[in-house]
């Protein structure tokens, strides 16, 4: 079992991850995202604790325990989706909502449970992130998604939303730990539905072209000293350089 990187959490995630590892209530369910990567590689701080479950819906009676057995531990527990949210969400769908996604604070950190299943993602996405390697945290517990499970996810997420740390990510993975943009292009091509297949939106996204979202969180609170400009740069010079490859390799040798 690999050294985790406990350090880049916040102390209040860090607290939320000490009591969570090896709870049975768990089995199933996989930790991804930043702090996933984080863990593993030491990049960056990570604030939130982003639990998905995979082809399936939530379990909404084992995450009704987990929760009951933190409040009666004294933990303070918030919902930050509101009741309207969940009432607009039945009106819409006849679904229930928090069979799709539970998005909490836990004593002042983020703790989301969320379903990612084939009624809004292709059958080949969801059968890869089942199968992607995984990095056991404690037996009988949640476990993480390997770094290479998360460039795929990393890859296919900048097609939902437009985050700054999303882009800090990839660059470090592509920079720093020997992935390129043909594991990159692959996964979209792999794992993206039809509408979505097309590289050159990622392209437009991490270089710029494509702004962040509003609600971007950005890089203060976790204190990381890096501007947009420098990853934008970054990213440009990559790509260049894959497509004068591409266009090298298309020509015919003399």
């Amino acid at each position: 079992m690999p050294k985790l990187k406990l350090d880049f959490m916040p102390e209040a995630t860090r607290q939320n991850f000490t009591r969570l590892q090896g709870d049975p209530k768990l089995v199933g369910f996989t930790l991804v995202g930043g702090t996933a990567l984080a863990l593993q590689i030491g990049h960056r701080i990570s604030e939130d604790l982003d639990f998905n479950i995979f082809g399936q819906k939530l379990p909404i009676k084992a995450i009704d325990g987990l929760l009951d057995d933190l409040a009666s531990s004294g933990s303070t527990i918030e919902s930050l989706i509101t009741a309207e949210q969940k009432l607009g969400f039945k009106i819409n769908t006849s679904e229930n909502l928090d069979h799709y996604i539970q998005d909490y604070l836990i004593d002042g950190a983020k703790v989301t449970f969320h379903s990612r299943n084939e009624s809004d993602r292709p059958k080949a996405q969801i059968a890869y992130l089942k199968a992607a390697p995984k990095v056991t945290v404690s037996e009988g517990g949640f476990d993480l998604l390997s770094v290479e499970g998360l460039l795929v996810m990393k890859s296919i997420v900048v097609y939902d939303r437009v985050k700054s740390r999303d882009l800090y990510d990839l660059m470090v993975l592509t920079r720093d730990h020997d992935f390129t943009l043909d594991d990159i292009f692959l996964a979209i091509k792999s794992y993206q539905p039809i509408r979505n297949k097309d590289p050159e939106h990622f392209k437009s996204v991490v270089t710029g072209v494509i702004p962040l979202d509003k609600n971007d969180e950005g890089f203060a609170s976790i204190q990381l000293n890096v501007k947009m400009a420098d990853i934008y740069k970054y990213f440009k010079k990559l790509i260049n350089d894959y497509e004068i490859r591409a266009v090298q390799q298309m020509r015919p040798s003399s």
